[in-house]
Formats: C-alpha cells, sequence, structure tokens
C-alpha cells in the first residue's frame, strides 16, 4: 500500500511540474 501511495505521490507531482514547464 504504501507503494501505492509513493507512485500516485510521485505521478502527481511529476504531472504537476511537467504542466508547468509546459506553460
Amino acid at each position: 500500500m504504501r507503494k501505492t501511495i509513493e507512485e500516485i505521490w510521485l505521478a502527481d507531482i511529476e504531472n504537476r511540474y511537467r504542466d508547468i514547464q509546459i506553460v
């Protein structure tokens, strides 16, 4: 379960970071 939360957290941050870089 911990891995799932970490993966979701990392994916969310990476998605936000990518969105900021694209803008």
